[in-house]
């Protein structure tokens, strides 16, 4: 279960037996509640460890202790959750289940990009990549798996533990302009904040003139090869490009054709033409622009 006590976001899990319910200890946000969010939240908790028995009259939720009194009552609402299309998000913080909080060295370094027809980019610390994300109920969220980047990142980053969580987080909630993603089984809450999309790409030619390399491979010795960091937008794209190819693969790109398509804002931008192959399969070109 996930939801809110009145000031924190909350999850933990809950066990029904007949008309018998318990509930786990239950993780959540750690924002400062005052007056009368503070008595919501106290009295919310007081009457959740007390509640033994349930019952459903109408659109009435009630929870009952073990002399049978009502603790708690909720009355049930339509659906609202909010869309998530084309909305981005920076992380704020982690809450684990255990209580330790964990808060990145740069949020801005961790985002999430809901993109339409159920795609989403990522951002996670040194590395980018590309996924899938469905919501199958109220508040409910899954996301598919992440096709990232290799880069090694620094110690203290938080991918590691992100990647191994993500296809773990099963529900969402947007409260007071910040978005919450909590994991199953008490496993936490990643809260998110607004963030700010990203400018366009600006004419780079000391990278658009050259063919890269990236995916792990060793940079040629020929002058008209070079390695392109994987965080550049340029090997991003040739990442999203040629997703499915094997982790063994290498990623060999050639500019075909560049011409400029004018200025705006200050910057000049050039559409460049490039052909990328796999390696280690039967050859595959695909054209593509960036």
């Amino acid at each position: 279960m996930s939801g809110s006590n009145g000031c924190n976001r909350i999850t933990g899990r809950y066990e029904l037996k007949g008309d018998a319910i318990t509930f786990s200890q239950m993780a959540g946000t750690q924002m400062a509640c005052i007056d009368a969010a503070a008595d919501v939240e106290r009295a919310f908790h007081t009457a959740v460890k007390a509640a033994t028995r349930w019952r459903i009259s109408g659109d009435r939720l009630e929870f009952l202790d073990a002399a049978g009194k009502s603790v708690a009552a909720f009355t049930g609402r339509s659906p609202t959750s909010p869309k998530l299309d084309g909305t981005m998000w920076q992380l704020v913080r982690f809450q684990g289940g255990d209580g330790k909080t964990l808060t990145p060295d740069d949020g801005s370094k961790y985002t999430i990009q809901f993109l339409s027809g159920g795609q989403l980019a990522a951002r996670i610390d040194c590395n980018r990549g590309r996924g899938t994300w469905k919501s199958s109920g109220e508040n409910q969220i899954s996301f598919g798996p992440l096709a990232l980047t290799r880069a090694q990142c620094p110690p203290g980053s938080l991918h590691d533990q992100i990647v191994k969580q993500w296809p773990n987080i099963r529900s969402y909630v947007v409260k007071e302009a910040h978005l919450f993603l909590s994991l199953m089984a008490d496993g936490g809450i990643y809260e998110f904040q607004p963030a700010k999309k990203a400018k366009p790409m600006r004419d780079r030619p000391e990278e658009i003139d050259r063919a890269v390399d990236f995916a792990g491979c060793r940079p040629s010795s020929s002058p008209s090869r070079v390695a392109i960091q994987p965080s550049s937008e340029i090997a991003m794209s040739m990442m999203t490009l040629l997703m499915s190819a094997p982790a063994t693969s290498c990623l060999h790109v050639e500019r075909r054709g560049s011409r400029s398509t004018g200025r705006g804002n200050g910057a000049s931008y050039r559409r460049v033409t490039w052909a990328a192959t796999a390696s280690h399969r039967p050859s595959r070109r695909a054209q593509m622009s960036v």
